[in-house]
This record gives C-alpha cells, structure tokens and sequence, in this order.
C-alpha cells in the first residue's frame, strides 16, 4: 500500500479532475495498492450485486478454507483463498439487481481475481470516469 500524491502527477497519471473547478495542480490520490500473489480473491459485493462462492476452491482433493477480509484492503475483496500451483480456482456466481443490469458489460464473470493495481481517487475522480457506466 502506497500514501497518495498530490498535484500534477496525478494530471499525468490519469488526466485532468471531472470537477471544472480543480486545477491541475490541486488533483490528489488517497492511495495506491498494489495486491500481487497467487490467491484467489472473491469480488467484494454490493447492494446491487453479490458474489456468492459456491464452491470453494480445491486443493490435494480437500477444499481450501478461506479468509474473510480484514484490514488492510478494506473492501477491494471479500474473501481470500491461499492457492497453490495445483489449487483449482472457486466456483462464484455474480447476482446482479434488476435495476443493476444496465451498469453491467460481462458476458462472463469469474467473480474472483488474483492480482492487481487500485488507485484510490477519494472524492476527486479523474475525468475519464464521465462516460464510465458499466463494469467490464
């Protein structure tokens, strides 16, 4: 976990702030994470859409226990799956609200990840979240 930056970098590194009155020198970052490994991560869930682990993951043909989140990763996932090499990943259906549907662009969604950078923006977005509307 990295501290934020302030002022032209972020410019640099993700465009100018979608608030017209910003300037370049007053964008900021909460925080950076980096979360690396093999692990298998389940998607954190919403009000809108849930992931449920149906199955867990398999390892030596015994299933592997998981963990629930703690800190310091907050909400970037929801559970955590120690693997190795020959673990097989979980089995995790996404529930999706009605009223959700349009915000969502899958075909298909695993609902876990292994790795993986988060830019934390706080409350100043960059711009090109404007015409972000959908989960891909």
């Amino acid at each position: 976990m990295y501290s934020g930056v302030e002022g032209a970098s972020v410019d640099r590194i993700a465009g100018a702030s979608i608030y017209d009155d910003v300037t370049t020198t007053e964008g900021y970052t909460m925080k950076t994470t980096l979360v690396i490994g093999d692990d298998y991560r389940v998607q954190w869930s919403s009000e809108s859409i849930y992931f449920e682990v149906v199955s867990p993951p398999i390892s030596n043909a015994k299933p592997v226990l998981g963990d629930d989140e703690e800190e310091p990763y907050g909400i970037l996932f929801a559970k955590s799956f120690p693997s190795t090499g020959v673990t097989t990943p979980p089995v995790v259906v996404a529930h999706v609200e009605k009223h959700a549907r349009h915000n969502v662009a899958w075909k298909n969604c695993l609902g876990y990840w292994r790795g993986g950078i988060v830019i934390d923006f706080g409350k100043d977005l960059p711009s090109f979240t404007d015409e972000v509307h959908m989960l891909a």
